[in-house]
């Protein structure tokens, strides 16, 4: 009797070392670490590191990407979905381990896969989440890393629209123009946001002045830059701020803030008719008719000819019910072996006894 208790007793020890195996392996395809360490506060996360996509359900436009599998983002509203696109279809974009693209990225980073755009594309192509009324209003953030690939084309030439970097919905983007300068389009002149204003910017407002050379597109191109979008006060209430930071992570260059709407724009970028010059303007900003600011997403769409393709990789959508400065920061999958701020998870042990992982006293 007393080995058939020691028997049953090391079956179940193997059984409960099988399914903590098998809980691991499931965690290691679900949201990144950051997504983990933020709780609650973290919306979605979708990696992106993975070769398999599926549509979601009721929809020809949402695809799901299979490595994340507890908190997935709803692009337009498509639970699960992280991307959509346009009208040429999935095979436009494509999953990639090539070499060029992921030797760009920090050394030690743990990546696999990134989604690419395909060669010259030139549509809708959208990334991110809606938010509802149940995610906080005080703060919100979303964080990405795009690749521009040595021949990316931005707009200038034949090829037309192609600033597009973040759509803030119901209305407005953030945007570059050919000389990698961002700034705000699509923020009115037609009386859509409150108070009302003309488009703003060419560049800016309240960028560090460091960054229209560090950003350049000739500086863009062949790397990989970490973003992170801000918005503070979503709600239809005035105090609606826009921020948005950006660091070349393939040479661990210094991050810098290309955007600041809390900070009166100066004449030369906004024009002297601009109301975005003055601090009473910028601190009563709000969206229009009270809507919340809903749609967090990463904007590729390009038109007309256009060379060379982008990527993109760990996205992260965080809130807080408080404005106290929070932010996303970096994936340690990507930084965290190449000196960024967050220490690279512990490598997992390797030829462990069962003993060991249940205590030797068995």
């Amino acid at each position: 009797m007393f080995y058939q208790w020691m028997f049953a007793q090391r079956m179940f020890k193997f059984a409960l070392a099988a399914v903590v195996s098998t809980l691991c392996v499931t965690n290691a395809q679900a949201e990144e670490q950051r997504c983990k360490d933020l709780g609650a506060n973290c919306i979605c996360s979708e990696p992106l590191n993975t070769n398999s996509y599926s549509l979601v359900t009721g929809t020809v436009w949402a695809w799901n990407p299979a490595d994340s599998i507890v908190k997935e983002c709803a692009i337009e509203g498509a639970q699960g979905g992280a991307y959509e696109l346009g009208t040429q279809g999935i095979n436009t974009k494509s999953p990639t381990n090539s070499a060029t693209v992921l030797s760009a990225l920090p050394s030690g980073h743990n990546v696999s896969y990134v989604l690419r755009g395909g060669d010259s594309h030139a549509d809708l192509w959208f990334l991110g989440t809606k938010l509802t009324s149940s995610h906080p209003t005080a703060r919100v953030a979303m964080r990405a890393y795009h690749y521009f690939s040595s021949d990316y084309g931005w707009n200038g030439g034949t090829c037309s629209n192609s600033g597009k970097l973040t759509q803030l919905g119901p209305i407005g983007m953030i945007t570059s123009n050919s000389s990698g300068n961002y700034g705000l389009y699509s923020f009115g002149g037609n009386g859509t946001f409150s108070p009302s204003n003309p488009d703003c910017c060419m560049r800016g407002p309240g960028y560090d002045a460091a960054s229209l050379s560090a950003l350049s597109t000739s500086n863009m191109r062949g790397k990989w830059f970490r973003t992170e979008i801000i918005v503070k006060n979503r709600s239809g209430s005035p105090g609606l701020v826009f921020q948005m930071y950006m660091k070349n992570i393939t040479n661990n260059g210094p991050e810098y803030k290309v955007i600041d709407t809390s900070i009166a724009c100066s004449t030369a970028d906004c024009g002297s008719g601009s109301g975005w010059i003055s601090p009473s303007y910028t601190s009563n900003l709000a969206p229009p008719g009270g809507n919340p600011i809903n749609d967090l997403w990463w904007d590729f769409f390009r038109n007309g000819s256009c060379s060379g393709y982008a990527a993109i990789s760990h996205i992260l959508v965080a809130g807080w019910s408080t404005d106290a400065g929070q932010r996303i920061g970096p994936a340690v999958e990507i930084e965290g072996g190449s000196g960024g701020t967050l220490s690279p998870p512990p490598t997992a042990p390797t030829n462990l006894r069962v003993s060991q992982l249940m205590g030797d006293e068995w």
